[in-house]
């Protein structure tokens, strides 16, 4: 590099990129992943820089996007249970275009990239310095050097760099010849002022007048703010103040008139849940007893029934819920009873008692939900099936 010209810095590294994942299809619908790292990993498990935890059919680990040394990108497909489809193709590892289209899973996501800062093209030439010297030549090498002197990039001169010009001459007035007048060197400048570097514009009074009409009308808002607040408070005050003068004026026999009647209504609330309980207990005890008598006809079922009627309307009688958990024992062990006498009859071939005990213990339990109930449903239709093949 010859002396007295400038360094040309090297070129610029490759420009960045804005990549982006857009899931077109699947339970992510109109999602989008921007990536951000040079590794990025895609699949079903948390664990993944996108993970697609709703698509069942995508692989735990399906895939890998990696930023090439080039800044292009590329993807590569490390699952073992389902391979991916670039542009409905399937591929193993592949570079990625923007607008392909990776499919996998019930997923479709469309690769999508934008240059930030498009490169050159490789032909432009580098611009050249502001400032620079052309090469001395071998014959003038011996010369000294002259010293650069800086080119503006505008010749123009502008208006507000006056200072470095030379100062205006005083000319004469020819109407009076006693009277000396600068004529000023920029329009709209007053004259008999000479411009060193000022502001070459007017100033502009309009400007302070919007001020002070913006600080007037904050003011008047403030102002109409703490009178409103004033109002509310006198018209609160002054509630307050008649309510109390209204208890004041109450008499003493006006508040025993108050407290008799206050004191009826307890009673009759009181005469109203008392007679509601009674009523109540009546019916639980009517439960019970028709739940007792069912119980020791040995009909456990319906004393069942009873025994939960009462409890459910009077939760505090001991009666009810001790005899309810012995009709419980009692009906299970008369089922066990039934189970056993069937299958007994069903290996002698009695196909009508094994009919009659199975029924029973269906009709013991009334509900079809029932392991035992579908055991003895099963076994009274082979009793069925083994007697009409009798026949």
């Amino acid at each position: 590099m010859s002396k007295g010209q400038l360094k040309v810095p090297p070129p610029a590294a490759l420009p960045p990129t804005l990549a982006r994942l857009k899931v077109i299809k699947g339970p992510y619908k109109d999602f989008a992943f921007k990536l951000v790292a040079g590794k990025v990993s895609i699949g079903r498990s948390s664990e993944n820089d996108i993970a697609l935890v709703n698509d069942d059919k995508c692989s735990r680990k399906q895939a890998i996007i990696n930023l090439n040394p080039d800044n292009s990108y590329s993807i590569k497909d490390v699952s073992n249970r389902a391979s991916i489809k670039i542009n409905d193709i399937s591929k193993i590892q592949s570079k990625l275009q923007d607008g392909d289209l990776i499919q996998f899973g019930s997923s479709v996501l469309q690769f999508e990239r934008k240059d930030t800062n498009p490169p050159q093209a490789p032909n432009t030439p580098a611009s050249a310095p502001l400032y620079a010297t052309p090469a001395p030549t071998p014959a003038a090498a011996s010369a000294p050097m002259p010293v650069p002197v800086p080119v503006p990039l505008n010749p123009e001169a502008s208006l507000t760099n006056k200072a470095h010009q030379a100062p205006v001459p005083i000319q004469e007035s020819k109407e009076n010849p006693l009277s000396l007048k600068q004529e000023s060197p920029v329009p709209g400048l007053a004259p008999n002022y000479p411009n060193y570097g000022l502001n070459p514009y007017s100033p502009q009074p309009h400007l302070n007048k919007k001020r002070k009409k913006k600080k007037s009308s904050f003011m008047t808002k403030i102002i109409l703010l703490f009178l409103a607040l004033g109002g509310v408070y006198l018209f609160l005050s002054d509630s307050n103040d008649t309510k109390e003068k209204q208890d004041k004026l109450r008499s003493n026999l006006d508040r025993e008139e108050d407290i008799k009647t206050l004191t009826e209504l307890r009673k009759e609330e009181q005469d109203k849940r008392s007679k509601n309980a009674l009523a109540t207990y009546k019916n639980a005890q009517f439960a019970y007893i028709k739940g007792i008598r069912d119980y020791r006809k040995g009909v456990y079922n319906r004393a069942i029934e009873s025994f939960r009627v009462c409890k459910t309307l009077y939760p505090q009688h001991d009666l009810c819920a001790s005899y309810l958990k012995k009709a419980q024992i009692k009906n299970q062990q008369i089922i066990q009873a039934w189970m056993i006498a069937g299958k007994d009859y069903r290996e002698k071939r009695r196909f009508v008692p094994c009919m009659a005990s199975f029924k029973n213990v269906m009709m013991a339990i009334r509900d079809k939900q029932n392991l035992t109930y579908k055991e003895a449903f099963e076994n009274y239709k082979i009793c069925q099936i083994q007697h009409e093949d009798r026949y």
